[in-house]
């Protein structure tokens, strides 16, 4: 009986051969995840970006309330210092037109005083 010598049907695959379909499903499973994190870090980076937005607005806001409240206050400040000037004037000078131009009847009628007067120590 001879002796029969072995022969392969196929050649081995080379090692490239053997990692070519394992490299490209580790890629695709990457792409895959890249843009399931894109696809959801997106939304919730915009959302988040909108409230930001929102609260910076409100505190703009609160921010310009209280400047204008602060610059009211100084006016209303400052027309109190020039009525008490004028006031002190009048008492040292005697001005009669003092009421007509300081306390308006229209002026007193939205005023919260009900009563006002002068005294002269004098």
């Amino acid at each position: 009986m001879p002796i029969a010598h072995f022969q392969p049907q196929s050649l081995p695959k080379s090692l490239n051969d053997r990692l070519k379909p394992l490299f490209l499903t580790n890629l695709g499973l990457a792409v895959l995840i890249l843009g399931i994190a894109i696809g959801i870090r997106y939304p919730i980076l915009h959302r988040f970006e909108r409230l930001e937005q929102y609260l910076m607005q409100k505190r703009l806001a609160l921010v310009s309330d209280a400047l204008i409240q602060w610059a009211e206050k100084l006016d209303s400040s400052a027309k109190a210092e020039a009525i008490w000037t004028e006031m002190y004037d009048y008492m040292a000078q005697r001005n009669s037109n003092f009421y007509e131009e300081t306390y308006s009847y229209e002026g007193m009628a939205t005023s919260p005083l009900d009563v006002f007067g002068l005294l002269d120590r004098q």
